[in-house]
């Protein structure tokens, strides 16, 4: 499954110290500088922060506070204004921040934005399930599967929670064998097209629950048993929504996960 998340971030979820090059330091002197009095040298922060790796920014986020002891995030809220602000913002917030942050948007409002849920949750470690929990949590101080539950509805709210349940197991070829992704391409049968009405939670919960080697095992079995593969079935039994988040999920499966950035300036101007 896919590591989203920086090895920093992963570092301050498991209170690692981190370790910082001074070229990080001098990152942060000079946004300092650049915020510090009348006026913002906008072009400083530009500068600054699009030099930067998406490793480095994230180191420099946490450096900033340290020196500072003040969120970076805080000093930009503060000096700058509309939508350079809004940038500047989602640059410097922690990637999980960045990624509770859409999930917020996604159940407000129009339900054009739930499309917005399951690139991010769908195909995730259950290590970044928890972080992304805890971050949303600390932020909003709502359980983020409380809040699916009560905002969403139908097969797409059943797919989100079972997501948010952290299934993901590592592969095992001593439990992953050629019997078992038999026996689960005809549970994944019995549950979609071998019946009148689907099962969803048993469909969904095979999916999440067999690491990437063991579902292209089930999908070769499953197409040659059944002619449809796993993505034709999924487009027989489920519809809208839940259509869209399985097909994605089959992507990641297949190691074409879309990243965050261009899934924002995809769907962010429609919401």
């Amino acid at each position: 499954m896919q590591h989203i998340f920086p090895r920093h971030a992963h570092n301050v979820f498991h209170g690692v110290p981190l370790m910082y090059p001074r070229e990080i330091d001098d990152a942060c002197e000079r946004i300092r500088d650049a915020t510090d009095g009348l006026g913002v040298d906008e072009k400083i922060l530009v500068n600054v922060l699009t030099s930067l790796s998406a490793s480095d920014r994230s180191l420099l986020i946490y450096r900033y506070k340290d020196l500072y002891r003040e969120e970076l995030k805080d000093t930009l809220s503060r000096e700058t204004v509309g939508n350079f602000r809004f940038l500047l913002l989602l640059l410097t917030m922690p990637l999980p921040e960045v990624e509770a942050f859409v999930l917020n948007v996604a159940t407000s409002g129009s339900s054009t934005k739930e499309r917005l849920l399951y690139p991010i949750l769908l195909g995730r470690t259950n290590e970044e399930l928890s972080m992304l929990k805890s971050t949303y949590y600390y932020i909003f101080n709502k359980d983020l599967t409380w809040l699916m539950r009560s905002e969403l509805s139908g097969d797409y709210r059943e797919i989100i929670l079972l997501a948010l349940e952290r299934l993901q197991v590592t592969y095992d070829p001593a439990i992953h064998t050629y019997e078992k992704a038999k026996a689960d391409a005809i549970k994944l049968f019995n549950a979609g097209e071998g019946r009148w009405g689907t099962d969803e939670t048993t469909f969904v919960r095979i999916l999440f629950s067999s690491p990437r080697e063991h579902i292209v095992l089930i999908n070769d079995i499953y197409k040659k048993k059944f002619v449809n593969d796993l993505e034709e079935a999924v487009r027989n039994e489920f519809n809208g929504r839940a259509t869209e988040a399985l097909v994605f999920y089959g992507a990641c499966i297949r190691l074409i996960c879309l990243t965050l950035p261009p899934l924002l300036q995809h769907w962010l101007p429609a919401c």
